[in-house]
């Protein structure tokens, strides 16, 4: 699950690279037509991140359910307590 998490996290930092790579090229179009295409495209891009961030949640809701000592670093197996060897906070 970790995984999961992790790709979509990449793929959140993904998007917003995107939409904002589009928006800094609606900025430089010259053509109003090449303008708005980079600004639907950057539209897009956000659209996408939202998607990815709620998908993010659910799972990390999941996660947090099915490992309650996630969240402290730790992952409960079994009644013994394993550190996840990262330091990210998972909420």
């Amino acid at each position: 699950m970790q995984e999961l998490i992790k790709a979509i996290e990449l793929a959140i930092e993904e998007e917003r690279a995107g939409k904002e790579r589009y928006r800094q090229y609606a900025l430089s179009a010259t053509m109003p037509e090449i303008k708005l295409m980079f600004e639907q495209l950057a539209q897009e891009e956000a659209a996408h991140e939202k998607r990815l961030v709620e998908k993010l949640q659910a799972l990390k809701l999941i996660y947090l359910e099915n490992y309650p000592g996630a969240q402290d670093g730790h992952q409960n197996d079994g009644g013994k307590q394993t550190n996840r060897g990262d330091d990210q906070t998972l909420v």
